[in-house]
């Protein structure tokens, strides 16, 4: 038997497509009183901070630094709001360092226990999923701060944040949003690091940790909006796809739920928001397709319950495939690639369902990940090289032998041009006007995402901007 998923605590993500039923409450929970939603209030949030950049205007995020960056008083009232779960970030290799120096100085780090421990889990996606910021692809974190045997070398930030709030409830998520926008600094959430193209981590942010959520609660027969009245369960934002199969197998009769590939990965975060394909997809469609409601926290601080929302369906081609993959495969003679593919029909079997996924992805028959290696230490204009390489010659290989111009958001090169159209499809006009109503000031940016066109992230992949 199957599951859908009902109100699923995404806490501060991007709401999804046509929402047909928004309410907006002061708190947390369901039952709280709540008013319809006609408009948002951000009249509290902070002025970007103007700059120019090769002749181009922009309005950028708050650093460290800068005489924008909240005063140490200010940290500590959040601190105190958020009932003392506020962490200075420190990379997960500092221990294997004798300092740390960071935007906000320099610490003693080394601890010849805590470093074995990093050295000999580094690898392992459940240590690093558990710790407050680490990033699962540590490429996005521009590697400055490795497990070493060499106490003496640098270890920096990076691309890392600066503070982590390890949320245990929804009113400190909330007090992270709020505190971002008052103070217009860049907010990543977080929840299991588990991302392909480096959403959750950024340069000099305030982290939202959302892993303690884990919260699992499973609904005999669902009585909410729509037609639907079969099984349901709600997941908090924190729940990884090996702790809800388990939980669903020991259940009687065994339930399964469309989960991600990867045992450790989160469930309602940017994989369902990103369609979420699995084992499951060709029997029971997308993840996307099984949601039948959210709890979210909007970039403007309100409390919301989203019901229904919307996407439809396209197609693909095979001739010219192969000599794509000769592509991927040598792109250069110094340069070595590989592919990671998938067979499936994600439309087979499941019912048509309205979300933000692209639609030719119901008729997709191949699904192909080309990925290169970057060796440790390469300098960002190695990185640029080889980035190129990707975008303009790898992928570019792939984009010309598909007939369907999709691809998938969380497993794809965000780097690559007309993203919009690959990404989203025909539901992007819809989920732009969606971001610009509920998020204009780019609180919850995330590269790539319906409505970042004007952002860009600055300054050696540092500061994050929005062109004037």
């Amino acid at each position: 038997m199957g599951f859908s998923f009902v109100r699923l605590a995404c806490a501060a993500s991007l709401l999804p497509a046509a929402l047909a039923q928004i309410i907006a409450r002061s708190e947390p929970e369901p039952v709280a009183s709540a008013v319809a939603v006609d408009t948002l209030d951000f009249s509290d949030a902070a002025e970007v901070q103007t700059t120019t950049l090769k002749g181009i205007n922009f309005g950028c995020k708050c650093y460290p630094g800068k005489r924008c960056w909240p005063s140490t008083n200010k940290w500590k009232t959040l601190n105190a709001t958020v009932d003392g779960r506020l962490l200075v970030d420190i990379p997960p290799g500092a221990p294997c360092h004798n300092t740390f120096t960071g935007p906000l100085g320099t610490v003693n780090t080394y601890d010849a226990a805590k470093c074995a421990e990093a050295t000999q889990n580094w690898e392992s996606e459940t240590w690093i999923v558990s710790q407050p910021a680490a990033e699962l692809w540590t490429y996005f974190t521009n590697d400055t701060c490795r497990p070493t045997q060499n106490p003496t070398g640098s270890c920096t930030l990076g691309y890392y944040g600066v503070y982590v709030i390890m949320a245990t409830k929804a009113q400190h998520v909330k007090a992270g949003i709020d505190f971002a926008r008052r103070n217009n600094l860049r907010l990543i959430v977080r929840n299991t690091g588990h991302d392909f193209i480096g959403r959750s981590t950024g340069y000099g942010a305030l982290i939202i940790n959302t892993h303690s959520f884990q919260q699992i609660d499973w609904i005999n027969s669902y009585r909410g909006p729509g037609s639907y009245r079969g099984g349901a369960v709600t997941l908090g934002a924190g729940v990884q796809g090996e702790t809800i199969l388990a939980q669903g197998h020991a259940r009687n009769p065994p339930l399964v739920v469309v989960t991600g590939e990867c045992p450790t990965l989160g469930i309602a975060g940017g994989f369902i928001q990103g369609g979420g394909h699995g084992p499951w997809t060709t029997l029971k469609g997308f993840s996307a397709d099984n949601v039948l409601a959210f709890e979210a926290i909007t970039a403007s601080g309100l409390y919301v319950t989203a019901n229904e929302w919307q996407n439809p369906d396209v197609a693909t081609n095979n001739d010219g495939i192969i000599e794509a993959f000769k592509t991927v495969l040598s792109p250069r003679p110094d340069v070595f690639a590989f592919m990671i593919g998938h067979l499936f029909n994600p439309g087979y079997g499941a019912p048509k369902s309205n979300s933000a996924t692209h639609p030719a992805w119901r008729n997709a028959t191949n699904f192909v990940i080309a990925a290169m290696l970057v060796p440790v230490g390469s300098s960002l204009a190695q990185k640029a090289d080889l980035q190129n390489l990707l975008t303009n010659t790898v992928d570019e290989a792939l984009r010309d032998a598909s007939t369907s111009g999709c691809t998938y958001v969380n497993e794809a090169d965000p780097y690559q041009p007309n993203w919009q159209s690959h990404f989203w499809g025909s539901e992007y006009p819809k989920l732009r006007a969606l971001r610009w109503k509920w998020d204009p000031l780019g609180v919850f940016y995330a590269i790539s995402t319906p409505g970042t066109e004007g952002w860009e992230v600055i300054d050696d992949g540092t500061r994050l901007c929005r062109k004037l």
